[in-house]
């Protein structure tokens, strides 16, 4: 009876996990909360900010956009793995019996993606930065804060936890 149960309540569990996963959130694809801040933000989409206050050129402009949409397509499978991987933790810690030796190990994917993550995150600025003028890399900077992650408020920061 416990094994039937067990079964059951895995099944209804991985069904539920599926159509989460299914529905799951588009990194970086559009408005709403996600890694890339909420809502379109100056990187996002909505470059008018980001552009005015830098001085962009069109041809940056453009030269930005095609390295965020490759920066999206890169960031995606990897959201989805974080969030897939997420969930399988959470039901390692929602089963008693789980080895902790078990959760350990998918913590430890966890922050290999992660750290997969930051890394084409510092190398999408990189090439963002190498597209820049060096005034405008100074004002990139101010705008940002010391480092990738800085920022002047919601919005304005454009990395991942600037919101």
């Amino acid at each position: 009876m416990r094994k039937g149960l067990m079964a059951l309540t895995l099944t209804i569990g991985f069904v539920i996990w599926v159509g989460a996963a299914q529905g799951g959130p588009k990194w970086g694809m559009g408005p709403g909360p996600g890694p890339m801040g909420p809502g379109p933000g100056p990187m996002g989409g909505d470059y008018s900010r980001l552009s005015s206050y830098l001085g962009l050129t069109q041809e940056q402009e453009a030269q930005i956009r095609a390295l965020r949409e490759k920066h999206q397509s890169e960031m995606a499978p990897l959201g989805q793995q974080l969030f897939t991987k997420r969930q399988e933790l959470r039901l390692l810690w929602s089963d008693p019996a789980t080895d902790p030796e078990k959760i350990m190990a998918k913590q430890k994917e966890i922050s290999e993606i992660h750290s997969q993550m930051q890394e084409l995150f510092v190398k999408h600025w990189l090439d963002v930065r190498s597209l820049l003028t060096p005034e405008q890399i100074r004002k990139l900077s101010v705008m940002k804060g010391p480092g990738p992650m800085g920022g002047l408020g919601k919005r304005w920061g454009c990395g991942p936890w600037s919101w």
